[in-house]
C-alpha cells in the first residue's frame, strides 16, 4: 500500500507527522510494517530490497513476512509534476494541515485529491471538536476523514526525538492527564487502520 504525505505547511512538520503516524501504527498495530521514502534527502533512510526467500527462513523472518507492508512517501510541500504523479498513484493521500488556516483554502486547487482516498491530518490543535465542526461546515469534509495530533508539549518533544511510542507507554499510567491526547491518537490510528484494511 502506498501512502503519500503532502501539504502546504512546513516540510519539517510534514516529515514529523509522517514519522509520528509511523510510530503510532507500530505501537498500536504491530502487524503493520512501515517503509519510509523521503524525496528531499537522497541519503535519508530507504527500505532495503528484499529477495525472495525459501521456506526455510527463520521463525522471525516468517513472522515479518506475514506483516502488512505499508510504504510512506514524504512529498513535502511540493506541487511539481513528480509530486502530482505520486499523489495520483497513491492508494491513500494524507493532506497535512496545521492549527492555523494557512493552506486550508488551497488543498483542493491542484485537483490532486479525492476524498474517498484522502485523510486530512491536522497537527498542533487543541480544540478538536471545534476543528472538526469547522472543517465539516466550511469545506464539506467528513469528520471520519479528519485525523488530529493534538497539541501537547511533552508529546511534541518525544515525537521530535522519534520517541512517540515510548511516551505513549509512559502516559498510559497517567492517562487522566493525557486522556484527550490518547483518545485522539487512538482515533487517528483507527482511521489509518480502516484505510489499511481496504487493501489487506
Amino acid at each position: 500500500m502506498k501512502v503519500v504525505f503532502w501539504g502546504e505547511i512546513s516540510p519539517f512538520e510534514i516529515t514529523q507527522n509522517m514519522y509520528t503516524v509511523a510510530e503510532l501504527l507500530a505501537f498500536y498495530m504491530p502487524s503493520v510494517q512501515i517503509r519510509i521514502f523521503r524525496r528531499r534527502n537522497p541519503d535519508a533512510e530507504q527500505p532495503k530490497r528484499t529477495a525472495r526467500r525459501s521456506g526455510r527462513g527463520t521463525a522471525k523472518q516468517k513472522r515479518n513476512s506475514c506483516k502488512k507492508e505499508v510504504s510512506f512517501y514524504d512529498c513535502g510541500n511540493r506541487s511539481d509534476a513528480k509530486t502530482r504523479r505520486q499523489i495520483r498513484e497513491a492508494d491513500l493521500v494524507v493532506i497535512n494541515l496545521y492549527r492555523d488556516s494557512y493552506g486550508w483554502e488551497h488543498f483542493g486547487e491542484y485537483g490532486i485529491w479525492r476524498e474517498e482516498r484522502t485523510v486530512f491530518l491536522v497537527s498542533g490543535y487543541w480544540e478538536v471538536s471545534n476543528l472538526r465542526r469547522f472543517m465539516e461546515k466550511t469545506y464539506r469534509i467528513d469528520a471520519g476523514n479528519i485525523a488530529v495530533i493534538p497539541y501537547n508539549n511533552e508529546f511534541q518533544d518525544a515525537a521530535e526525538r522519534r520517541e512517540a511510542a515510548k511516551f505513549l507507554k509512559r502516559s498510559v499510567k497517567r492517562s487522566e492527564k493525557n486522556k484527550m491526547l490518547n483518545d485522539e491518537l487512538r482515533r487517528t490510528v483507527f482511521l489509518f487502520q480502516r484505510e489499511i484494511s481496504k487493501f489487506y
